[in-house]
């Protein structure tokens, strides 16, 4: 399976976000039910939003949703030493450090 995940991966993600952005632009994505889910949830978390506010919002959650798998993939893929690279860290405490001092004084 390891296999299969890495082969599948091979694939560029700039790729694999611009084949679902224009699989969007068809309008493809609004017969599936994690759009159709999203845009429920979407319409009772934010009521304040006009319609085409929430098409949108859930459309970029649509797209942001299948990268992350895509990304979940990769993850799997690959070697821990070479997927935890792409982890975000904090290199300088510098900033966390001196707001913590400054509310103890």
């Amino acid at each position: 399976m390891k296999l299969l995940f890495y082969l599948i991966t091979l694939i560029p993600i700039s790729f694999i976000r611009s084949a679902v952005n224009f699989y969007t632009k068809l309008g493809l994505h609004r017969n599936s039910s994690v759009y159709k889910l999203t845009l429920c949830n979407i319409k009772i978390c934010f009521p304040e939003y006009k319609d085409n506010e929430k098409t949108l919002v859930a459309k970029q959650s649509f797209i942001e949703t299948i990268v992350s798998g895509f990304e979940t993939l990769q993850s799997w893929a690959r070697p821990i030493h070479i997927s935890g690279k792409k982890i975000f860290r904090i290199e300088n405490n510098y900033l966390i450090s001196h707001n913590v001092n400054k509310k103890m004084d």
